[in-house]
C-alpha cells in the first residue's frame, strides 16, 4: 500500500472534521462525534472486526462504517441527520478509467468530475438512509476547483462500483471504492443554502 496518499488524507480529513464541526455549532447546529463508538468497536474483538467476511452482516457494516457525525438543530431537536466527511486526492489508479466511464455510460465525464468513496461506506450510508435517518456527505475534493461538495446519499449518482473484495491498485487501504459524479452533488454552498 501506498501511504503517501493515505498519509495526507487523514489530516486534512481531521481538519475538515474540525472546521465543519465548528460551522456546524456557530449555525445552532449539535454536531456529536462518533470516533470514540467507532474505537470502541475496534477495539472489540478487532480479529473479527476488521475481516472483510464480516462486511455481510448489515447491522456490522453499518456500525463500522458509522458516519462522523451525528448532528442536531438546537431549536428542532426532530431534525437530524448524519454526516460524514471525505477527503479526496485521486479518484482513479488507470487513466484509461474516464473513457471507459464514458463509454458504458454514454457520457461525457472528466476526470475532475469523478468522486470516489469506499464502498462499504456507501453501502452503510444506503442503509441507514433506508432505515429513515438523513445521511449528508461533506467532501473536499481536492482536484475539483469547485473543492467543497455536499449533499444527501440518495441525490449521489454512482458511475462504476468495484466488486472484488480488496483494490489492491489503491493508494490508500485497499477498500473497494464506488465512483460518484460530482457534477451532480451541490456545492457546500449550495447544500447550506437549500438545507
Amino acid at each position: 500500500m501506498n501511504n503517501g496518499f493515505h498519509n495526507l488524507r487523514l489530516p486534512i480529513g481531521k481538519y475538515l472534521e474540525e472546521r465543519i464541526q465548528n460551522y456546524l455549532q456557530d449555525n445552532e447546529l449539535l454536531s456529536i462525534s462518533t470516533d470514540e463508538m467507532k474505537k470502541t468497536f475496534d477495539n472489540y474483538l478487532p480479529e473479527i472486526w476488521k475481516q472483510d467476511a464480516i462486511k455481510k452482516s448489515n447491522p456490522v457494516l453499518m456500525l463500522r462504517y458509522l458516519p462522523d457525525f451525528i448532528v442536531i438543530d438546537k431549536k428542532d431537536r426532530f431534525v437530524t441527520f448524519l454526516l460524514d466527511t471525505k477527503s479526496m486526492f485521486t479518484p482513479i489508479y488507470l487513466n484509461t478509467f474516464p473513457d471507459q466511464i464514458n463509454k458504458n455510460l454514454k457520457d461525457n465525464i472528466t476526470l475532475e468530475n469523478i468522486g470516489v468513496i469506499e464502498r462499504e461506506a456507501y453501502k452503510s450510508y444506503i442503509s441507514h438512509h433506508k432505515s429513515g435517518s438523513k445521511v449528508a456527505i461533506l467532501i473536499a475534493c481536492t482536484y475539483n476547483p469547485k473543492f467543497l461538495f455536499c449533499d444527501f446519499v440518495e441525490n449521489l449518482k454512482i458511475l462504476y462500483t468495484e466488486k472484488e473484495t480488496r483494490n489492491y491498485n489503491s493508494s490508500g487501504s485497499t477498500t473497494p471504492r464506488v465512483n460518484i459524479d460530482l457534477r451532480k452533488m451541490k456545492t457546500l454552498k449550495e447544500f447550506v443554502k437549500d438545507y
